[in-house]
């Protein structure tokens, strides 16, 4: 049994980074202690205290900046300068704190982190840095002091990047210890026996529905296919901004409005999934794409961009289809209600599901890692 100390960043509401470290601290259960460092009290905070898992709260910051805007060049060296020194401050009052856990390893859950590098140098443990995003393309951010700096404290870590797309983007490919390991999505027994037929008439985009995730492609390519097929729906399932809400509204037609519907994030999206004619990614760079998986586990047949982590996952014509434009993804829309093609993607999809993002196999390669990385920092 050894004794990993998690970092993260959210604290108050679980997004895919936190889904995705609650699926891993679940995987390797049985062979790992795990404790986690929040920077903030909160919701989450409790939730992983009611699951037993050991958490520890004491401020730090992230080191990522927006790429885009005036404010973020004029304030990129105080916020350098803010960092260093509560992060200094963190791993000061964290030392007498984590002296008695006797902490084998540090587990970074996100790029966006980097207070992990510095605090395992200063315990003299090593450092595992699990890369889930691009950071620019998906979230128009880019480290604090630059990639050069990045990549340079990554290549002194043993980094997991959640796609060849991520690690390539990152030029982790040459690392001698870097690794790609697929998010853990749920329990073997989580997946369908088979999947549900026939479909509900409706459609579906979730997760976090905001710039960049093609809400704007959904809504286009859903009128041009409720022109053909007008009972039909479109389902948007997520959190979104109140002002981002009224802008894709003002993008929707008169004539397709009440078949479009905007739902509130629901941790229980099985039901959505299995009934849906189709998950509809259409987002511009996904590192990976969480829902993607989440819709494979429960027999729905996805339609994603051909772009970033979602065309990795997808296999075109075999476990989904892939589209390049909003006329494509129409198209993709028409091709997938014809039953004897979805049952055949579902299908396909569930067993590449199986075979790649089930905690078991997630827990065997992390637990590799974890391994080869405890024995070469003894050497």
């Amino acid at each position: 049994m050894i004794t990993v100390l998690f970092i993260t960043h959210e604290y108050e509401e679980a997004f895919g980074s936190t889904k995705s470290l609650l699926n891993m601290i679940h995987a390797v259960r049985s062979s790992v202690r795990p404790v986690v460092l929040f920077p903030h009290d909160g919701a989450l905070v409790e939730k992983f205290k009611r699951l037993g898992i050991e958490t520890i709260v004491m401020p730090f910051h992230i080191t990522i900046v927006p790429s885009k805007g005036i404010k973020s060049r004029l304030y990129r060296l105080p916020k350098i300068f803010r960092e260093k020194f509560t992060n200094r401050k963190t791993i000061t009052q964290l030392m007498p704190i984590l002296a008695d856990r006797h902490i084998d390893l540090i587990h970074t859950n996100t790029g966006a982190i980097e207070l992990g590098y510095y605090l395992a140098k200063k315990m003299g443990v090593p450092h595992v840095w699990h890369i889930r995003e691009f950071m620019d393309l998906d979230f128009s951010c880019v480290p604090l002091q630059g990639f050069k700096h990045f990549r340079n404290l990554a290549e002194k870590s043993e980094t997991i990047s959640i796609t060849k797309a991520v690690m390539g983007h990152h030029g982790f490919m040459d690392f001698p210890r870097a690794h790609q390991i697929y998010n853990a999505i749920g329990r073997s027994e989580d997946l369908m026996k088979a999947p549900m037929f026939p479909k509900s008439p409706y459609f579906m985009l979730c997760g976090r529905l905001a710039e960049g995730k093609g809400v704007e492609t959904a809504i286009a390519a859903f009128s041009r296919f409720h022109a053909k097929y007008s009972d039909y729906k479109l389902l948007l399932v997520g959190h979104i901004d109140t002002d981002y809400k009224a802008r894709m509204q003002t993008l929707i037609d008169s004539s397709v409005q009440e078949y479009i519907e905007f739902i509130d994030y629901t941790e229980n999206l099985e039901q959505l999934y299995q009934n849906a004619s189709a998950l509809l990614m259409c987002s511009e760079n996904e590192a990976l794409g969480r829902v993607t998986v989440e819709a494979m586990f429960n027999g729905c047949p996805v339609v994603g961009r051909r772009s970033g982590g979602t065309a990795e996952i997808i296999e075109d014509k075999r476990t989904g289809l892939l589209f390049s434009s909003v006329e494509d993804c129409a198209a993709c829309m028409e091709k997938v209600i014809d039953s004897r093609l979805a049952e055949s993607l579902a299908e396909n999809a569930l067993k590449m599901a199986s075979e790649n993002f089930t905690e078991t196999v997630f827990a065997a390669q992390l637990m590799h890692v974890y391994q080869k990385t405890l024995n070469d920092y003894r050497i």
